[in-house]
């Protein structure tokens, strides 16, 4: 009987340091897979508001205007992101709108702190996003908002999560 409980309890012992060893593993796995996915240039395309019932309040293109670009979200290997933005210039004497690039080095510093979430920083403050969707071709983020948040992003006051959309920029080589 002693021997039976002693294989049972060795048996449990090393399913419970194996089982958790391989979840390490897989976790640290999948922080290097979605560093790898992550890194390089991406389009910043929409956003869209949710509400607690998990419904699409509103949806806003990230562009500054239809006649600029999309503002561009580089990751660099190094843990940080440059930041190209487009910018309108308002010029009455033009017809037609004229947009300014505006690069930023360095804008943000990133981080994964597990497989399904990015932390993002602008040295002021640090925003922590769940990972949606994260292939070769598209990225979607999420991150709650606060009440000051929706009062100061001028969201509707149901609003409680954004999501924002990004596309790969390909390059033509």
């Amino acid at each position: 009987m002693n021997k039976i409980i002693s294989v049972v309890t060795c048996s449990v012992f090393l399913l419970l340091f194996f089982g958790c060893s391989k979840s390490d593993d897989s976790e640290s796995d999948k922080i290097t897979e979605n560093k790898a996915l992550l890194i390089g240039g991406w389009y910043v395309v929409n956003e869209y508001a949710y509400d607690s019932d998990n419904h699409v309040v509103s949806e806003r293109s990230m562009k500054a205007s239809e006649d600029c670009p999309y503002d561009e979200l580089t990751f660099v290997p190094n843990g940080t992101a440059n930041y190209l933005a487009y910018l309108v210039l308002e010029k009455p004497e033009v017809e037609k709108v004229e947009c300014e690039e505006n690069l930023v080095p360095n804008a943000y510093t990133w981080g994964l702190p597990d497989g399904r979430r990015l932390k993002v920083s602008n040295g002021e403050s640090t925003d922590d996003y769940v990972f949606m969707v994260l292939n070769q071709q598209n990225m979607r983020l999420s991150r709650g908002l606060t009440p000051s948040e929706v009062i100061q992003g001028g969201y509707d006051k149901s609003v409680v999560r954004i999501e924002i959309e990004y596309n790969r920029i390909l390059s033509n080589n």
